[in-house]
C-alpha cells in the first residue's frame, strides 16, 4: 500500500510570482509605478525557473496534455513570439528526429484583487497591502484625468479593477500548442520545446482496445487480458506547501495519466498566479499527461476560463465538443467523459446534447470502465459547498446512472470523501462511486466540520491535504487508495502541518471530525452484468433527466419542494393540454394549406396548357418536330410578360 514516497515538511516555501519588467526611457507622463517582481514574504530565489537555454529568458511552463487516439499536445510559454511554435522529438533521450510545429496566442485581461492574496488561510501571500495598492494607485501621472485613483486602504478595493487604470491589466506570455502525432501507444517519448536546452519525456498510454478472445470456458473477456492502467487523482491545487507536496507525490507515483478535477492554479484574477502555476506544476506536467475540467476558479473572479482555455487546450475538437471545458477521451481501460459545472446542463443544453453522444460512443469492449470528471460534487457531506449542484444532478444523475457510469470524480469541498455506490440519495451498488477529491492544498484551506450524522451514502471523510491513485487492474477490478499528507494548523508561516499523524484545524479552532486514518485504501468491484445491467452497457442513450433528491417527508425543504413539484406537473398538464389544442391547429392548418396549394397548382397548369395548346406549342397539340421554344418569365412594367426563346420546354 505504500507508494514509497516520504513527504518532507518543507523549510521554506519555494513560490514566488515572477513578473518580467521591460526597462526602457521615460517619458514626462510615464507612471514611476514598477511591478514587484516578488512579494516580500516569499523568497523568488527559491522559484523553479528555467535557465537552461540560448537565450535568456528561457521558455518554461511546460506540460502535456492529450489530444486524439494517438496524439499528445505539449503547451509552453515563452517571453515573446520570437520563440517559434516548434517542438523536437523522439523515442531516444538523445536523438530527436522528428519535429512537430503548432501555434502561438497571448493575451491580456484586467486584474482583480483577492483578500487570500493578502491573507491565505495557509501558503503565505501573494502580494502585500502595500503593492496592491501600489498597482492602484495612479495620483504620480494621472491627475487631472479619468484615471486618478489614490486609495489609502485597500479593504474596500478588492474585486475587479478598475479599466481606467493601465497598470491593473495583465498582458501574458506567448503560449505555445505544438501537436505531436502520431505517436506509439506505450512509448515513451522524449522532447525539448524551442529555446530550452532541457530534455522532457512522458509514457503515451496504452491504447483503447478489446481484449484477445479466451478460449471457450476460460474468464470473460478483459478480466486479466489487460495491463493495469494507473489514474493519479487531484483537484483544487494551488500554489501552497500542500500543493507542492500532492504534485510531488503524484510524481512519484508515476501514473499513466493524471486527473486534475478543476481549480489548477486559484490566481482568482491576478494572472501572474498562472505563470507561477505552470512553473511550480512543471515538474509533473512535462512528465505525465495531465488532463483537466474548469473549476469556479477559472470561471470567477472575472476569469471567464479566459487562462484556462488559453493555457490548458483539452481533447475537446476531438470528441465532437465545440467547448473546451467539457470533452471525452480512451485511456486504456477506461473512457473518461470531462463535464463543466458551470455551463447550462439541462436537457436541450449544448452540453447535455452532448453529454448524450458521448455516452452512445462508449464500447465496453474496448473501456470496461467509465468514469466521469466534474469539479462540483452531486454528493458532500461537509459543511462546505452543501447541494450547490442540485439542478446539474437533477438534469444529469439520472443519465450517467442508466449509462452505467462506475465512477465520478469530483473536486471543489476542501476535503477528501469516497462514496459507496450511490444513486438517488441512496447507496445503490449499480450507482457510481463519487471521490470527492478537493483536498489538493490551496490557500483557502481545509474545511470543517463535517455534517453529523453521516450520510448512509457515505464511506469515507476526512479534511486534510492528499491524492488519490486508482490502479484499475482489468475489466472488473481496481485498486483505490488516498493518502494524506499534511493538515491545515501549526506554528509555520504557512500554517501546514507535515507531521504525522495530524488533524486539520480552522482559523477559528474547528477540528476535523471525519475519520482520520490518513489512508483510505479499497478493492473496487464491478457487479455482474446480472446485478447491474447498466454497468456494462455500450453506447447507451439514458434518459435525461431525474427529479429533485428524495428529502425527509416532514422537513421544510421538503414541503415547499412538494408544493413546487405540485405546480410544476400542474403546469405541465396545462401545457399538454394548451399544446394538444396548438397541434390540432397546426394539423388543420396545414391541410388546409395543402388543398388550396393543390388547387392553385391545378387552376394555374390548367390555364396554361389551354394558352399554349391555342398557340400549338405542346407536344400532341400541334406542335413542331424541334420541340416546343422555351418559355421564360420576366418582370416587366405591366407584371409578368411571356416572352419565348430556344430550347426545349
Amino acid at each position: 500500500g505504500d507508494w514509497g514516497l516520504a513527504v518532507q515538511k518543507p523549510s521554506r516555501m519555494w513560490l514566488a510570482v515572477g513578473l518580467v519588467v521591460l526597462a526602457g526611457p521615460r517619458r514626462r507622463l510615464t507612471s514611476d509605478y514598477v511591478r514587484p517582481s516578488a512579494s516580500a514574504f516569499i523568497e523568488s530565489q527559491l522559484m523553479p525557473v528555467n535557465h537552461q537555454c540560448a537565450l535568456q529568458p528561457c521558455s518554461g511552463q511546460v506540460h502535456v496534455t492529450l489530444g486524439g487516439p494517438h496524439e499528445a499536445m505539449v503547451m509552453f510559454a515563452s517571453a515573446t513570439d520570437a520563440t517559434p511554435s516548434v517542438v523536437e522529438y523522439g523515442y531516444d533521450a538523445k536523438h530527436h528526429d522528428r519535429v512537430a510545429y503548432g501555434e502561438m496566442t497571448s493575451y491580456s485581461q484586467l486584474m482583480s484583487f483577492n483578500p487570500d492574496m493578502v491573507t491565505p488561510p495557509i501558503g503565505l501571500p501573494t502580494a502585500t497591502e502595500a503593492e496592491l495598492l501600489k498597482i492602484i494607485n495612479t495620483s504620480s501621472w494621472a491627475k487631472g484625468s479619468a484615471s486618478y485613483d489614490n486609495p489609502k486602504e485597500l479593504s474596500a478595493r478588492f474585486g475587479l479593477q478598475s479599466y481606467k487604470n493601465p497598470q491593473a491589466y495583465y498582458g501574458s506570455p506567448t503560449l505555445h500548442h505544438v501537436s505531436l502525432s502520431p505517436l506509439r501507444p506505450g512509448q515513451r517519448v522524449y522532447y525539448r520545446v524551442a529555446n530550452d536546452d532541457r530534455v522532457h519525456s512522458f509514457v503515451m498510454p496504452a491504447a483503447s482496445e478489446a481484449p484477445p478472445a479466451q478460449p471457450a470456458g476460460g474468464a470473460p473477456a478483459g478480466d486479466g487480458a489487460r495491463a493495469p492502467f494507473t489514474l493519479g487523482l487531484c483537484a483544487d491545487v494551488g500554489q501552497t506547501p500542500a500543493s507542492n507536496a500532492s504534485m510531488q507525490a503524484l510524481l512519484a507515483a508515476r501514473p499513466d495519466v493524471v486527473l486534475l478535477a478543476g481549480d489548477l492554479s486559484y490566481a482568482d484574477g491576478y494572472y501572474p498566479r498562472w505563470d507561477s502555476f505552470g512553473q511550480l506544476f512543471e515538474p509533473l506536467s512535462a512528465e505525465v499527461p495531465v488532463l483537466t475540467c474548469p473549476g469556479n476558479h477559472e470561471e470567477g473572479s472575472s476569469e471567464a476560463y479566459v487562462s484556462y482555455n488559453s493555457r490548458w487546450r483539452m481533447c475537446a475538437k476531438q470528441s465532437g465538443s465545440s467547448d473546451n471545458t467539457y470533452w471525452s477521451r480512451e485511456l486504456g481501460s477506461v473512457h473518461v467523459i470531462a463535464l463543466n459545472s458551470y455551463a447550462p446542463t439541462e436537457p436541450g443544453s449544448q452540453q447535455h446534447t452532448w453529454l448524450v453522444e458521448a455516452l452512445a460512443r462508449v464500447d465496453r469492449a474496448r473501456t470496461p470502465w467509465l468514469a466521469v470528471m466534474m469539479h462540483a460534487p452531486f454528493y458532500c457531506s461537509n459543511s462546505g459547498h452543501v447541494e450547490e449542484t442540485r439542478l446539474m444532478r437533477r438534469d444529469m444523475e439520472r443519465v450517467l446512472y442508466e449509462a452505467g457510469v462506475d465512477l465520478v470524480l469530483n473536486g471543489h469541498v476542501h476535503a477528501y470523501e469516497r462514496t459507496f455506490g450511490t444513486f438517488d440519495m441512496k447507496p445503490d451498488e449499480c450507482g457510481p462511486v463519487y471521490l470527492n477529491l478537493g483536498d489538493g492544498g490551496n490557500r483557502e484551506g481545509a474545511y470543517v466540520p463535517w455534517l453529523v450524522p453521516q450520510p448512509e451514502w457515505s464511506a469515507y471523510r476526512e479534511s486534510s491535504f492528499g491524492v488519490g491513485l486508482l490502479q484499475l487492474l482489468n475489466a472488473t477490478h481496481a485498486r483505490y487508495e488516498w493518502r494524506r499528507h499534511s493538515c491545515q494548523g501549526s506554528s509555520d508561516p504557512s500554517n501546514v502541518n507535515f507531521e504525522q499523524p495530524c488533524e486539520s484545524v480552522s482559523r477559528q479552532g474547528t477540528r476535523d471530525n471525519g475519520q482520520l486514518l490518513g489512508v483510505d485504501e479499497v478493492v473496487l468491484v464491478k457487479p455482474t452484468p446480472a446485478q447491474c445491467a447498466n454497468r456494462w452497457r455500450s453506447g447507451a442513450r439514458p434518459a435525461a433527466a431525474v427529479a429533485f433528491p428524495a428529502e425527509e417527508s416532514g422537513s421544510t425543504a421538503a414541503q415547499l419542494r412538494g408544493a413546487f413539484a405540485d405546480e410544476m406537473r400542474a403546469m405541465s398538464a396545462r401545457l399538454r393540454v394548451g399544446a394538444a389544442a396548438e397541434g390540432a391547429l397546426a394539423v388543420f392548418v396545414g391541410v388546409s394549406l395543402v388543398v388550396n396549394c393543390g388547387l392553385a397548382f391545378i387552376l394555374l397548369r390548367h390555364r396554361r396548357l389551354r394558352a399554349f395548346s391555342a398557340a400549338g406549342r405542346l407536344p400532341g397539340y400541334g406542335a413542331s418536330k424541334e420541340g416546343p421554344p422555351h418559355v421564360q418569365l420576366h418582370e416587366s412594367d405591366s407584371g409578368l410578360e411571356r416572352a419565348q426563346g430556344g430550347g426545349n420546354f
